[in-house]
């Protein structure tokens, strides 16, 4: 089992399987069928890649900086030459320092912050093609690929599905919402 705070997308078996799960009794038999129940419910869970909500943040100050200098402006496709420029490091050792720190390369930390953005923003109804071009992509398509890529379903199935349950919430709320881990 994972040692940290995930998110599933939870299977249809999955999903059946927890239905009958919970109508168990608290002191079920873990040697009868309701312990095959429970073990196949455990078996399930561990097989599944963990989905990709969660935004691990660097510890050390200059790297913090960094990273919310860019979630301020999601936008902007600056070159990782420049940021590294501007914090007076080689790329080399800005890439291996925000690997070590989030256990992500900087790349995919910039475009998960992303894709965070374009779910608060699809679910709060803004149309498809003014997220994609708001967060830097090239087209709505390449936007679009990402986005079926990360979550395993298109942007307008996902805004017709009625997305997360973030609508409401603020990019700063979003982000104290996520898990914080670490490298």
């Amino acid at each position: 089992m994972p040692s940290s705070c995930v998110v599933f997308n939870v299977t249809p078996l999955l999903k059946e399987l927890i239905v009958r799960a919970v109508a168990l009794p608290a002191a079920y038999d873990e040697n009868g069928d309701d312990g095959l129940l429970m073990r196949l419910v455990m078996a399930e869970i561990r097989r599944l890649p963990p989905c990709a909500l969660d935004l691990p943040l660097p510890e050390s100050p200059d790297l913090t900086q960094l990273c919310e200098r860019i979630l301020a402006d999601l936008s902007a496709r600056r070159s990782c030459n420049l940021d590294a420029s501007d914090m007076h490091t080689s790329t080399r050792t800005l890439y291996r320092r925000f690997l070590r720190e989030t256990g992500i390369t900087f790349a995919r930390w910039k475009q998960q912050a992303r894709l965070l953005e374009s779910i608060r923003r699809l679910a709060a109804g803004v149309p498809v093609t003014t997220v994609a071009l708001d967060l830097g992509y090239e087209s709505p398509g390449a936007f679009s690929t990402m986005f079926r890529r990360a979550l395993g379903i298109a942007p307008r199935a996902f805004t017709a599905r009625g997305g997360l349950d973030m609508r409401a919430m603020t990019h700063e709320e979003m982000k104290e919402s996520m898990p914080k881990t670490r490298g």
